[in-house]
């Protein structure tokens, strides 16, 4: 009856053997994939509420909160985020032009 099969199909049908010969390692393989990822959700969650614990402990500084980076005023006098194409552009002839100095 083989010898009657198509290569494609008889190739399938070996893979099917082959599969269903270690197909307890691959149940042991699964079932160790199971314990070991509850056994790291069981750890994260452990370490979010420590992590929680330590934030509800930690007193939260009464400083005023300094203004860094590249922030810019807004003519509303509120702080926004600076982008590029906020900042400002040369224009073609200023450019290149050497800065104006008292020196030379």
């Amino acid at each position: 009856m083989e010898a009657l099969l198509r290569p494609d199909v008889e190739i399938t049908v070996a893979e099917g053997k082959v599969w269903k010969g270690r197909s307890h390692t691959l149940i042991l393989i699964f079932l160790h994939e199971t314990r070991l990822r509850r056994a790291v959700e069981k750890d994260v969650a452990a370490l979010q509420a420590m992590q929680t614990k330590r934030k509800q402990a930690t007193p939260k500084p009464k400083t005023k909160p300094s203004v860094s980076g590249n922030w810019l005023p807004r003519k509303d006098k509120s702080m926004t985020r600076a982008t590029i194409s906020s900042l400002p552009r040369p224009t073609g002839s200023s450019f290149f032009q050497s800065p104006i100095c008292s020196a030379f």
